[in-house]
């Protein structure tokens, strides 16, 4: 008999879903064209709703279109599916504008984004934690919150008057998407002003990695991974030198698991960049993350099959560290920090520190005290609310151990 106690067994989520879901079939059924993904329709709304044209790179065009048709042959939730329409419509908006302001703006390629650091471990490793504390304090460390990455361009000279505009954009479909996963914050404590991963940014080239778990688009995912992704990063550096004409920004600190498979353009576009590997037992993080996904996938079906979520995990997990070993091999050892789980846990104050004197990087008491007191803020997202087992997911922790070992025994993780 199930735990009753594992987060995923809860049935409020899945009520809640069931309940918006409903909604949107009774909309659908007065409107049955209107969350169609149609690649034309989408993008013609969004230049006629900006008055702009410009899309820019038009390599973003054949990402969409096999996105648009991978979807086409699932069957996703209407609320998927709005998210999925709303999420295309979204982007394509901001590229026009994107597009228009750097035109109008030029200087904008030619800011400097000097020694970024990119935080590259799997997910649920202390990614989100490590990127808060390396973010706070003097001297221009700066993550990205959820508002400037949803909304990558100003929408008023005044910076208090944008910073509020740009965050209202986001209350109702955040509010939706929360509403459709209402304990979201059992995993993570997003919130519109939190400090979030910056695939969100890569996204505006309708390049997302992996999201095939949670959502099956498996023909796309499959076809992004043998895509030559140099251009995605291309992009990604001109929308960090405008965020840092927005705001003057002196290093950004940057976090994305899918940088694991990126390391060669990251290192392209990105010479100085100073990448902070998190490392966590294989067991815990691939089990965490399928707790998670499975969570997320009930957002886009009905039904979701635990077991397949973790074998995919699992498997996904493997290769992306195999390429990240490959990867590293041709990259010089000094260009990383690899931060184990629990040395994080452990000394959180004091791993900021090691992680700034290892690539030679401002740090004072100020930063101490700034770290101290993030840590003193209460947290929703506590350690132990969010309960999960392998077991649950079909998931064998000894398998996993002996699959990982030379993972495990290279960087002394601890299972």
């Amino acid at each position: 008999m199930e735990n009753q106690h594992w987060t995923l067994n809860r049935k409020k989520t899945q009520l809640t879903t069931r309940l918006v879901n409903s909604l949107f079939k009774l909309e659908q059924s007065v409107d049955p064209r209107g969350g169609e993904l149609d690649r034309d329709k989408i993008l013609n709304e969004a230049r006629r709703k900006t008055g702009l044209d410009d899309l820019g790179n038009s390599k973003c065009l054949e990402v969409l279109d096999r996105l648009i048709d991978n979807a086409r042959e699932l069957e996703i939730t209407p609320l998927g599916k709005w998210f999925i329409n709303f999420m295309i419509r979204k982007f394509a908006m901001n590229r026009l504008h994107i597009e228009d302001y750097i035109a109008n703006h030029p200087e904008v390629e030619d800011i400097s984004i000097q020694s970024p650091i990119f935080i590259i471990g799997f997910p649920r490793t202390g990614t989100t934690l490590l990127q808060n504390v390396l973010s706070v304090g003097p001297g221009g460390y700066r993550a990205l919150y959820l508002w400037e990455l949803i909304t990558p361009y100003p929408l008023h000279e005044n910076r208090k008057k944008d910073r509020r505009m740009r965050m209202n954009k986001m209350v109702l479909p955040f509010s939706l998407f929360k509403m459709g996963l209402p304990e979201i914050t059992t995993f993570h404590d997003a919130r519109v002003d939190t400090k979030e991963e910056c695939w969100v940014l890569k996204a505006h080239t309708f390049v997302i990695m992996h999201i095939d778990i949670v959502t099956g688009l498996r023909k796309w995912n499959d076809w992004l991974l043998s895509m030559d992704r140099s251009w995605v990063y291309e992009e990604y550096k001109r929308l960090l030198q405008l965020q840092a004409y927005i705001t003057p920004t002196e290093r950004f600190v940057l976090k994305c698991p899918t940088h694991l498979l990126n390391l060669k353009p990251i290192l392209k576009f990105f010479p100085d960049a100073c990448i902070v590997w998190t490392h966590r037992s294989p067991v815990n993080s691939i089990a965490s993350t399928s707790s998670v996904a499975s969570f997320v996938k009930g957002f886009f079906y009905d039904n979701v099959n635990r077991k397949e979520v973790g074998k995919m995990v699992e498997e996904r997990s493997y290769s992306v560290i195999e390429e990240a070993m490959k990867l590293r091999k041709d990259i010089h050892d000094d260009r990383f920090y690899d931060m184990n789980f629990e040395t994080l846990i452990k000394d959180i104050p004091g791993a900021v520190r090691d992680i700034r004197k290892h690539f030679r990087l401002p740090h004072s008491k100020e930063h101490d005290k700034a770290v101290r007191e993030f840590l003193d803020k209460p947290r929703t997202d506590k350690p132990g609310k969010h309960r999960y087992s392998p077991e649950q997911f079909g998931l064998d922790p000894n398998e996993i151990v002996e699959r990982f070992s030379d993972y495990i025994e290279r960087l002394d993780i601890k299972v």
